[in-house]
């Protein structure tokens, strides 16, 4: 190592920004701190801190490790210098003084190449940044970068740009300004320039370089994280930009120089282009850093650059940690390679040097395996390959010499054995491993039973003999470790995934297989880019069938009106949405009603499981272990619920965490945050809270007569030879929601907008005519609103209170005397009933949804004067709900598409909704609240339909009683 490197090595040992906190320097989550630079006045965090150096996105500073520690500690070079060597161990040259000057020399020709840079940055054309922009890099990122353009055509310094390489004489004696008229994309190594690109989009020579600079191996990487090694410009500020680590030599072929950087890369990927050239050069790498390489292959045509276009820069990162998860060395490529054609004795012999070469028994007893299954065909058995390896070996360490034999400890044989899984991490940090099973692949939690029996019988296999207890648990501490430092982080999803804007249904049967759902319908796959994790208590689903129809569900699920089947199938459809957030199925019934059988019939098409149903969960800790470990929540014959369960229940349907002490610590966290469909049941009227009644969905379900019940076993047998197609089409709808979501449009949005509007987009494929769910959906919530505050003493004190006095104002301890006299003295002393006014205010904020729903306006004020009370002040008012669908599709909705929706809705139950939420816009009458007049139709409504392509006006709407009324002429 010469003298002149220890202080790149300086750079490259020390983490920036481990060293910004070591110094005291507050560091943001994302990156971010105040300018180190003297010169910078400004005091906010305006400045990123990367692995290696520091950008300010005020002033523009650029920094190295050493120019951190400079300004911070207010040091000269050699002092920092000396310093950082001294804390990252390095040992300091005697040539100190020499290095220095050779080091000064550097940065003085980097600083004079950084003026040009960012005075190109300066000069960038709005057509350069539409063509960055097009390359799938954001504003902020050219900026940060510093790309820019070269606008003049000859530099005004001709003596200095020819000493840095920028201008050259041609073979006929011109001169040449390589960087004039093209963009300059600057590389940045420890806050200096390393080296300029001068692109010219679609000319020839693409890319153009400074002479006289060395080519360098640009590096942006943690010390322990393993690296992708891209091959083009543009592929590696796509993965600066996914944040990913990166490597690249800025072309295929690597100098010696940047070799012998890249062997102190402990291990990488190489990601080079997905053509033949590339994928040639990739193997051609991988063999001569084996095993430290191991090769993504890309899509044909395909680079890094392309995919981030395509993807962005979310999916491209998703896209490459899973990829990375398969990435194989080259020992790996060469049994590929005779998987295809057995009979290669070239690459057969070549892999039985690699198997040689191997140091451990265990390991090479597992090649040797291996390619004996891939050559049973050639005739070639476990033994001859064995006395190969053992001949090359013998010869390797000279024909005189008698070998020793290697004994592997069996934690050794362990993981030699589990060299073949490929290991990760969740962002959680759990260590996860994916390992192969036949002709599939399983993905475990690294401590899991499933991870250790396969462990198990892979060491059986090998040694005949089962591994000891102690060995085993070493092992998985060790794997448990690998995954979370060397493993890429990807996310593992439990029955439901979406990426990409594809739904993915894990089956849970024993091929691994999922369902794959596009917005050109669905198909069942054996390879898919998620990672599923599977519980003890989760079954399998039926492969869906093509061909089947959502009402063959309704013989098996006790609904009576067709709003409420409306209902069930809306939340059906929800449940197999990856995204909530999901409304809370909530059956009532008498005894006899079947309320257990829908929810085991419900759950048997999204998510069966052993135990279907559970009892009323202790605590909430139960509660997220259960959303932890199942798709669907399912609670039966429930007795009312208590208050926290319900705000648990509402934290588990719309999204909310919980976080518990692990078993076994002292001061560590679990933490749990997950979203997820849930069905209750009930004899009782089992929801009472506000907030639980405005996310639940309530189906109450009729007593079945003795000559309609069914025999069990035929019911269940006659539901398992429905299911798959039932599935089936539950999926159809699925797909077609994933295809109009987009142009979904709803005029109101009602609660739970996101579930509303989902339903809205699969309703082409749902069997009730377009609207109808919008319109049940209102209804149930109007039943909803007048359930609470049937249920709601303090809301019923309300609104007899504002039946003799209306408005009423006052302060909260004057509203909790005044309704006392509204209620029986039992009431006022249950427990339940607000005993000071902090807790009259928070009863009304609660009920104050629905309060507003029935006409009755809460508001909490301070009094104008010098004393400002606070006040709460009730009141009437009139309350226009007006719920109707807009989409965004090709054909026109006319006045007349109105009239005809409203013919079909007479002909349906949900024309008949006697609350005054209905689908209309409407007044209400003085003391009723139910009946409204007959022409008092919100003008409104009549624009809504005043810009149809049509003239006529419908003849006839109706009103929230189901009867027809008379619209006047606009």
């Amino acid at each position: 190592m010469s003298n002149y490197n220890i202080y790149d090595d300086v750079n490259q040992q020390t983490n920036c920004i481990d060293l910004a906190r070591e110094l005291g320097l507050v560091v943001t989550s994302g990156g971010m701190l105040r300018c180190p630079d003297p010169a910078h006045e400004d005091q906010t965090p305006s400045c990123k801190v990367y692995t290696d150096g520091y950008y300010c996105f005020g002033c523009g500073a650029r920094g190295s490790v050493i120019d951190l520690y400079m300004h911070v500690r207010g040091v000269d070079l050699i002092t920092a210098s000396w310093e950082l060597a001294a804390r990252a161990g390095l040992t300091w040259p005697e040539r100190g003084e020499d290095a220095r000057q050779e080091y000064a020399q550097q940065l003085d020709r980097q600083a004079q190449m950084e003026k040009r840079v960012t005075a190109w940055a300066k000069t960038l054309r709005p057509e350069n940044t539409q063509y960055l922009k097009e390359r799938g890099f954001t504003e902020e990122f050219i900026k940060e970068q510093g790309f820019g353009c070269c606008a003049q055509a000859h530099p005004q310094d001709e003596a200095l740009a020819r000493e840095l390489g920028l201008l050259v004489s041609t073979e006929i004696g011109r001169d040449w300004y390589l960087p004039g008229g093209r963009l300059t994309i600057p590389f940045w190594r420890y806050g200096k320039v390393a080296q300029v690109a001068f692109h010219k989009p679609g000319g020839e020579p693409k890319y153009l370089y400074p002479t006289g600079w060395t080519k360098p191996l640009l590096v942006s990487a943690k010390r322990g994280v393993r690296p992708f090694l891209v091959e083009g410009v543009f592929d590696y500020y796509s993965l600066l930009q996914a944040n990913l680590p990166a490597v690249a030599g800025l072309g295929t072929q690597l100098s010696q120089e940047q070799k012998a950087e890249l062997a102190r890369v402990p291990d990488f990927y190489i990601c080079f282009d997905g053509d033949e050239a590339g994928r040639r050069a990739a193997g051609a790498l991988a063999k001569e850093f084996y095993p430290a390489a191991r090769v993504i292959n890309l899509p044909d045509g395909k680079d890094v650059n392309d995919m981030l276009r395509e993807l962005g820069v979310d999916a491209l990162r998703a896209y490459l940690q899973m990829a990375a998860a398969g990435a194989k060395d080259y020992l790996e490529l060469l049994l590929d390679v005779l998987a295809a054609d057995p009979k290669d004795a070239q690459v057969r012999q070549e892999v039985i040097v690699l198997i040689a070469a191997l140091p451990g028994d265990v390991d090479r007893d597992l090649q040797i395996d291996r390619l004996a299954k891939l050559l049973k065909s050639c005739g070639i058995g476990k033994a001859a390959i064995r006395a190969d390896v053992a001949l090359l070996r013998k010869q390797s360490q000279g024909e005189g010499q008698q070998a020793e034999p290697e004994k592997d400890t069996q934690a050794q044989a362990l993981l030699a054995l589990a060299a073949q899984a490929a290991f990760f991490h969740t962002p959680e940090g759990t260590g996860y491993v994916t390992v192969p099973v036949a002709e599939h692949k399983e993905t475990w939690p690294i401590k899991s039973s499933g991870f250790r029996r396969w462990l198990v019988r892979q060491f059986f296999a090998v040694q005949e003999k089962p591994p000891s207890a102690q060995a085993l648990q070493d092992t998985l501490a060790v794997l448990e470790a690998k995954a979370f430092f060397d493993g890429t982080e990807l996310a593992v999803f439990t029955r439901l995934a979406e990426v990409d804007g594809k739904i993915y249904l894990d089956t849970c049967n024993a091929a691994w297989e999922v369902v794959e759902v596009t917005q050109d319908g669905w198909q069942v796959v054996s390879e898919y880019p998620v990672k599923f994790r599977r519980t003890n208590g989760m079954l399998p689903l039926p492969l869906p069938v093509q061909g089947g129809d959502i009402k063959d569900l309704r013989q098996f699920v006790n609904v009576g009106s067709e709003a409420d089947w409306c209902l069930l199938v809306a939340w059906a459809v929800a449940a197999l949405r990856p995204s909530g957030p999901y409304p809370v199925l909530t059956l009532h019934g008498e005894q006899g009603s079947a309320k257990s059988t829908a929810v085991r019939v419900l759950r048997a098409l999204i998510d069966p499981a052993t135990a279907p149903m559970r009892t009323t969960p202790r605590d909430e800790r139960d509660l997220a272990i259960a959303a932890c470990n199942a798709w669907v929540i399912a609670y039966d014959n429930l007795s009312g619920l208590p208050s926290w369960l319900s705000d648990a229940l509402c934290r588990v349907a719309t999204g909310g965490g919980f976080a518990t002490r692990t078993l076994y610590s002292d001061n560590e966290e679990s933490i749990f945050d997950y979203t997820r469909p849930i069905v209750i049941n009930g004899i009782d009227e089992i929801v009472a809270r506000h907030d639980l009644l405005d996310r639940s969905l309530l189906l109450t379900l009729p007593v079945i007569p003795e000559a309609g019940r069914r025999d069990e076993a035929a019911f269940w047998a006659d539901f398992e030879q429905a299911r798959p197609l039932i599935l089936g089409a539950l999926l159809d709808a699925v797909a077609v929601g994933l295809r109009d979501i987009a142009g979904t449009r709803l005029a109101a949005l009602p609660r739970m907008a996101d579930f509303a509007k989902w339903v809205v987009a699969c309703e082409p494929a749902l069997p009730w005519a377009a609207g109808a769910f919008l319109g049940a959906y209102a209804g149930k919530r109007a039943e909803a609103v007048e359930a609470a505050l049937e249920a709601d003493p303090v809301a019923v004190a309300v609104k007899a209170l504002l039946a003799e006095t209306e408005p009423w104002e006052g302060t909260a301890t004057e509203l909790l005397a005044a309704l006392e006299k509204y209620v029986a003295e039992t009431t006022t002393r249950a427990k339940s009933w607000p005993k000071s006014a902090r807790g009259i205010g928070n009863r009304l904020r609660r009920a104050a949804t629905f309060l507003r729903h029935a006409g009755v306006e809460v508001e909490f004020v301070r009094e104008a004067n010098t004393s400002r009370r606070r006040l709460i002040r009730i009141s009437t008012h009139s309350i226009v709900h007006n719920v109707h669908i807009v989409q965004d599709r090709q054909e026109n909705h006319t006045r007349q598409d109105f009239a005809d929706w409203t013919q079909n809705w007479t002909q349906t139950d949900f024309g008949r909704n006697t609350s005054s939420n209905t689908v209309f816009a409407s007044k209400e009458k003085t003391n009723d609240t139910n009946g409204l007049d007959d022409v008092d139709v919100v003008d409104a409504k009549k624009q809504d339909f005043s810009n149809g392509n049509t003239t006529t006006l419908p003849e006839q709407i109706l009103t929230a009683e189901g009867y027809p009324a008379s619209w006047d002429d606009t």
